[in-house]
């Protein structure tokens, strides 16, 4: 009976499922921002970047919303993306701090120094992480006529007293009849969660 010989036939499979358990061992390419915008950077690597985002953080916040209003598309949907990443990241369960200190990044992007496409774009981000602490931030948006549609959406999902107050407020002040309509709209939605507690001592 012939003898197969089956060390000479795994060989090159060897080095194969070896090569496989490296590639699934490699941790994920490290992100950073500036593959996520450099125009010169190639998509793949780009894709990867943002991808990872997540492990960026707070701190990347501010160096990414700056490239929201890019006229080049793919770096402006690209800062956004990463944006999301960072944000749902960081509204995960048990990472209170990080949430906050993102909620907080974004709270200064609304200063007047930003364009009005990039404090639209951090509103939205609020959304999904703010809550009493940036009320006092996006609060006087709301008598801006370019941005108070933007800020009845940030307020609306913002679980606190303070978000209420700041709507009922600027029914007072608001005179642009498009703003009061977003204002109201907002103020019914609340009114429709009302079921769900309501937090934060202010």
């Amino acid at each position: 009976m012939k003898t197969v010989k089956w060390k000479g036939c795994l060989g090159p499979w060897a080095i194969a499922l070896t090569l496989l358990a490296a590639l699934a061992a490699a941790p994920a390419p490290a992100a950073d921002v500036e593959t996520i915008v450099d125009p010169g950077v190639d998509g793949e690597e780009r894709f990867e970047a943002v991808r990872n985002a997540a492990e960026l953080g707070a701190e990347a916040v501010e160096p990414l919303a700056v490239h929201l209003d890019e006229e080049d598309v793919v770096i402006r949907r690209a800062a956004r993306q990463a944006l999301e990443t960072i944000v749902h990241h960081a509204g995960r369960p048990d990472a209170d701090e990080e949430r906050r200190a993102v909620a907080a990044a974004l709270a200064e992007c609304l200063d007047e120094e930003y364009t009005v496409a990039v404090r639209r774009e951090a509103l939205y981000l609020l959304a999904w992480c703010g809550d009493h602490r940036e009320v006092d931030a996006i609060a006087p948006l709301l008598e801006d006529p370019e941005l108070a549609d933007a800020a009845c959406y940030a307020l609306v999902p913002n679980p606190s007293r303070a978000s209420v107050r700041a709507l009922v407020n600027a029914l007072d002040r608001v005179e642009d009849e498009a703003s009061r309509t977003s204002i109201i709209h907002a103020l019914a939605q609340k009114a429709n969660a009302a079921a769900k507690p309501l937090t934060g001592s202010d």
